[in-house]
């Protein structure tokens, strides 16, 4: 990888704003998910817990791969606004994202608790409370074998979504911490 895309990925990735950022000192994040260090020479990346490969940047867009568990490659864009990151598939849908994430905390604890009465949790229900990216909860569902229409029990939210972005701020609005 060329020094100058190296360093726009530093930047892109500034360790203090990612949420889910791989410090490269294991290989296990201790919740059981392996760590991808690298994939056919190209360095994993862990933005909002998703294993990302970065091959390109311009401003607040970046392209490359999310490694998917069987280690194919899903093209992805990854958008950043203000302190929060989404991936998407076209760089509009990664931004619309970001930006969805950004102002989620507006109304997350009244959706936190409609959720808690009805004891059931949907994928919408968990993007709307966490502010998790629509790719990244699609990519979540296809590893847990779910789609976006089933609904589970909180416990086996909790249970499921351990190491994966949105985990702490869930049980956080719904008051299991």
């Amino acid at each position: 990888m060329a020094k100058k895309l190296e360093d726009e990925i530093k930047y892109f990735l500034n360790r203090a704003l990612v949420r889910g950022y791989d410090n490269g000192n294991g290989y296990d994040n201790g919740n059981g998910k392996r760590i991808i260090k690298k994939h056919n020479k190209h360095k994993v990346h862990y933005v909002d817990n998703i294993p990302t490969i970065i091959t390109a940047i311009k401003g607040q867009i970046a392209k490359g791969f999310i490694v998917t568990n069987n280690f194919t490659l899903e093209s992805t864009f990854i958008a950043r606004v203000g302190s929060c990151y989404a991936h998407g598939l076209t760089a509009a849908k990664a931004h619309q994202d970001a930006e969805y994430k950004h102002l989620s905390g507006v109304g997350a604890k009244e959706h936190a608790e409609s959720v808690k009465s009805k004891g059931t949790v949907t994928a919408m229900d968990y993007r709307i409370i966490t502010g998790a990216c629509e790719q990244g909860v699609d990519n979540f569902l296809k590893r847990a074998g779910l789609t976006w229409e089933d609904a589970i029990t909180i416990s086996e939210v909790v249970k499921l979504t351990r190491g994966y972005f949105g985990h702490e701020t869930f049980k956080k609005l719904l008051g299991l911490t």
